[in-house]
């Protein structure tokens, strides 16, 4: 499988599962661009796999409107937002943070990127969701109506997009190895009152693989409906999550 010739924009490619996804398709052929707020991260990234880079905020409709075409576009930026608190203590900030940096930014960005795939008959669009945008979560309301209304998104285009090749899908990752993952097992063990090795073991203990996702496989699955097998993909959503919601 590859993706030579093709221009690819993976936001939040600084790191954790962006950069993963971000360097399976450079390996894959494709020129990259990457897409955060942070610029020494950003810089850090790019040189390896020869990427391009914008430090920009994805839920900003001027830094979006500056991107160029692309044929790939990949969203995985997003802020997971307040943990352990119900709606109705969420900050109005705090929710214009979640829905903006997940749902508002990935609609802008597809706005962006459609026309030209249109043009060229030919576009790949995969939003990184998320179990929490399968199944509603006590306090995670801002975070679980952002990744709901990704899949909406992306449903939506494939109907609108499809005729002219452009596919959309979102990947849904479980609990993925990396800074998410430990805060939300160190969030567990404060809770109950126990070590943080007990903490995962507890969450982990109805996930039919007994552990976590790691991101290089989130990468596989977005380079996957990327290329020749995802290619009559379209509106779905691909979950991998070790079997969490099974």
């Amino acid at each position: 499988m590859t993706l030579a010739g093709r221009r690819a924009l993976v936001t939040g490619g600084s790191r954790g599962i962006g950069l993963a996804i971000a360097e399976a398709l450079a390996a894959a052929g494709a020129a990259m661009t990457l897409l955060a707020r942070d610029e020494a991260a950003l810089r850090a990234a790019a040189p390896s796999m020869g990427a391009e880079w914008v430090a920009a905020d994805a839920a900003d409709a001027n830094a979006v409107a500056a991107l160029p075409a692309f044929d790939i576009l990949v969203h995985a930026a997003g802020l997971n937002g307040p943990m352990g608190k119900p709606l109705w203590e969420c900050s109005v900030e705090e929710l214009d943070a979640v829905l903006g940096s997940n749902l508002r930014a990935g609609a802008l960005l597809c706005r962006h990127v459609l026309p030209a795939m249109l043009a060229s008959r030919w576009g790949r669009i995969v939003l990184v969701g998320g179990t929490f945008g399968l199944r509603g979560r006590a306090n995670r309301a801002a975070y679980s109506a952002a990744k709901f209304g990704l899949r909406g998104l992306a449903r939506s285009i494939a109907h609108e997009a499809g005729p002219h090749g452009v596919t959309a899908n979102v990947v849904c990752p479980g609990l993925t190895r990396g800074p998410r993952a430990e805060a939300a097992i160190l969030e567990r063990a404060a809770a109950r009152g126990v070590s943080r090795e007990a903490a995962e073991a507890e969450l982990l203990s109805s996930v039919p693989l007994r552990r976590l996702v790691e991101p290089a496989e989130v990468a596989a699955a977005v380079t996957f409906l990327c290329g020749l097998g995802g290619a009559a993909i379209t509106g779905q959503e691909l979950v991998v999550d070790c079997g969490a919601t099974a």
